[in-house]
Order: C-alpha cells, then structure tokens, then sequence
C-alpha cells in the first residue's frame, strides 16, 4: 500500500523540448537522451531501431503519471517495441541530431549516471563519426552498422 501512495510522489519537471525544430512541452517526470540499445540494464527500452553510427539521439520523455492507468500505459509504452516516434498517451519518443530543453527551473542532470550540473537549459548535439577507432595501429577499421552485418 505504501508503495502506492509513493508512486505519485515522483518529481516532475516542466519541460519545453526542440528536437531539430519539432517542438514538445509538457510536464515529465523522466527524460532520456541516449544512443544506445541498452538504458539502465533494459534492453530495447529507447526502441529497436537504434543505430549508434547514424547521427541520431534518441529521445524518450516520460510523462507525470497521476493514477494507476498512467502507470500501466508508461509500462506498455516503454517495453512494446512496436511503439513508434512521436507522442503517445504517457511517453513522447524521438530522434534528432540537435536537442534543446528548457525549464523554467534548475534541473539536476546526469551523464552516464555521474552529476552533470544543475542547469535550465540545455543543448545536446550529435557529432556523427567525428573520431576514427583505430583496432589495429597499422590500419584502420572501418565501424560496421550492426544492420548491415550478416549473422
């Protein structure tokens, strides 16, 4: 019982967020932008269609739950991996090479889980392929798009 009471209890922050000009507001209680397939040990949680060497973020806001369905439909929403881009009842998903958010407030941010500063607003930009990985020093090798390879 106690753990329902505690589950509307969760932090909210007003978010105003521009994804390469597509514009999204709303109150969110999580917001995520990743590049990979694997979030918080969840597989897929971002979608399936996650390629790191595109050039693309993924963005994935989660809403304020204010009752038990909004707790069930973040749940699907999260883990159906047939949910496409765009907003949804409870979880807005996106990609995009620029992403701006602003608060109307200071938000605390982290960085692959460390303390990344308290802020307003922020500006997060993709550098697409801006670093060669070199596997072998005498040559080299160029990064395989995990679509394109055969298994």
């Amino acid at each position: 019982i106690e753990a329902g009471r505690q589950m509307f209890n969760i932090p909210s922050y007003h978010l105003m967020v521009d994804i390469d000009g597509v514009k999204v507001e709303g109150n969110y209680t999580v917001g995520m932008v990743t590049n990979s397939r694997l979030v918080g040990g969840m597989k897929n949680i971002t979608g399936t269609n996650v390629d790191m060497n595109d050039g693309l973020l993924e963005v994935t806001l989660v809403r304020t739950p204010t009752n038990p369905v909004d707790m069930h439909n973040i749940i699907a929403e999260l883990t159906n991996s047939d949910t496409q881009l765009g907003s949804h009842i409870m979880v807005d998903k996106f990609k995009g090479r620029r992403i701006a958010i602003e608060a109307p407030d200071n938000i605390a941010w982290t960085l692959d889980g460390e303390y990344g500063d308290t802020v307003r607003n922020v500006l997060i930009t993709d550098c697409n392929k801006v670093l060669n990985l070199f596997l072998n020093r005498r040559k080299p090798v160029k990064l395989v798009n995990p679509s394109d390879a055969v298994n």
